[in-house]
């Protein structure tokens, strides 16, 4: 299999997981850019002051795009090219609907 047929699973999921992480406050690590240091732990907001969640949540959706595509590398042919180009479709659409109906708040 080829990159290009790789890349429908990992986009795929890395919106899904880019979306849980951020609906659910998931993030393997923080950036204190006060302190310019990333932790593996929540420092004190008195101390660090507040961390930037963001590239927290890029990992975690690089994280499950990777393990998609391998998952996608051990699919017979004809799933992969049935299910990959509709996902990469639909799950980047529904993600975005999802963060955009959770990010309303910081717009009303």
């Amino acid at each position: 299999m080829t990159f290009g047929g790789l890349a429908p699973a990992f986009s795929a999921a890395f919106a899904m997981g880019y979306a849980a992480a951020m609906l659910f406050g998931i993030t393997p690590f923080s950036y204190y850019p006060a302190l310019q240091h990333f932790s593996l732990t929540a420092l004190s907001a008195a101390d660090a002051g507040p961390p930037i969640l963001w590239y927290g949540w890029i990992a975690f959706g690089c994280a499950g795009g990777v393990g998609a595509a391998t998952i996608a590398l051990a699919m017979p042919r004809r799933w992969q090219h049935d299910l990959w180009p509709v996902a990469s479709w639909l799950m980047p659409i529904a993600a975005t609907v999802v963060l955009i109906y959770h990010a309303r708040v910081w717009f009303m």
